[in-house]
């Protein structure tokens, strides 16, 4: 019996290693015109003798992250968020420990508030926009959840302080009579990094203290809240430039906004001295040869840098895109993983591709 266990462990593990050869095979012929049947057909085979991660219709989120029941419902309890994970916490829409509901811009960020987060585990692998634990700093938790979160954290952890303006804190702190204005969505804002680190704070490092950079980016937001957003903060001027860091997916299922968003903050020129547009990439576009993708949000993506700097051009603004910069690191660098370096997760940005899309807008400013 003993014998045929073994001979039966034996077999498994040399179908699983002619299936991952099989796997690789194929997916390398995949560019060269391999059909995508047999790609298909070798991920279900791969799947057939490997685990799955839990799935359940009561409790979705366990499809993102392992998370024991009693854990949640002390984290639900302390008003913590998991984000992109099916909102296990229960928390409000636009209505939570960051955010709060808003008549004009649907909701704005909580002045005078302070967040920790941690990256999670995924519970499936290869996961690039993972599951994060948010919670008011400071918190005190049980042993138990404490324990949770050290075993299930990547190591990767951050802070985000909201000054009593409602803006996410820009570092060094300097008040000058010369301004500029950020306006964006979360990767204006700084999602994964904390507020040293964010693409206005490293701005406001290169500039020097004799302009102050104001961060008025919310996660979430697209061109109406940016727009408005805008507006809205004219009376705090003087400024010498409102910078709109737009990420793509502010219009990959709407490419009917872009020029509304552009020519609403074309109408504010003349209060802000310039307007500048940045458009920043997803990872999933900038390294297509590594991961797999959608063909309709790549045509998008691709529509939007055909499309954007022309409507940028023909209101007057200036504009960049940050796509090539990072395509080009590849070559620069010499290896094909040097553009992940420039990420947190799939969309926002990494202290190092903060500090060089800075850089990239100072320069733009003629600074």
């Amino acid at each position: 019996m003993s014998h045929r266990i073994i001979i039966i462990f034996v077999s498994l593990c040399v179908a699983a290693v002619f299936i991952e050869l099989l796997a690789r095979t194929v997916i390398y012929q995949r560019g060269n015109g391999a059909p995508s049947a047999i790609v298909e057909l070798t991920k279900q085979a791969w799947q057939n003798i490997t685990p799955q991660p839990a799935s359940s219709e009561e409790k979705p989120w366990l499809n993102y992250v392992d998370l024991p029941e009693d854990i949640r419902l002390e984290l639900m309890n302390l008003n913590a968020i998991i984000s992109n994970a099916a909102n296990p916490t229960k928390v409000k829409q636009h209505d939570t420990i960051l955010v709060k509901p808003d008549i004009g811009r649907r909701y704005v960020l909580r002045p005078n508030t302070n967040i920790t987060g941690h990256l999670l585990k995924a519970a499936a692998p290869f996961n690039i926009d993972p599951p994060v634990l948010y919670y008011p700093t400071p918190t005190v938790f049980s042993e138990r959840v404490s324990s949770w979160i050290s075993n299930n954290s990547r190591g990767l952890t951050w802070s985000y302080q909201i000054d009593g303006n409602g803006f996410r804190r820009t570092l060094p702190e300097v008040n000058a009579p010369r301004k500029i204005l950020v306006v964006g969505d979360s990767v204006g804002f700084g999602v994964g990094v904390n507020d040293e680190d964010t693409i206005a704070s490293h701005m406001q490092r290169l500039i020097g203290d004799n302009t102050q950079i104001i961060n008025a980016s919310v996660g979430g937001y697209q061109g109406p809240e940016v727009v408005e957003t805008a507006r809205l903060m004219i009376e705090n001027g003087p400024y010498d430039a409102l910078i709109y860091i737009a990420c793509a997916n502010d219009f990959m299922t709407s490419l009917e906004d872009m020029e509304p968003t552009i020519k609403g903050l074309a109408k504010l020129k003349d209060q802000y001295n310039r307007v500048h547009v940045v458009l920043t990439p997803y990872l999933e576009y900038v390294a297509q040869d590594l991961f797999e993708w959608p063909e309709y949000l790549r045509k998008n993506n691709d529509k939007i840098r055909d499309e954007l700097p022309e409507i940028v051009a023909s209101y007057g603004l200036t504009y960049s895109d940050w796509t090539d910069e990072v395509i080009a690191s590849t070559a620069e660098n010499h290896s094909v993983f040097h553009r992940l370096s420039y990420f947190v997760d799939h969309t926002h940005f990494s202290p190092y591709g903060a500090k060089n899309i800075a850089r990239g807008i100072i320069q733009a400013l003629s600074y």
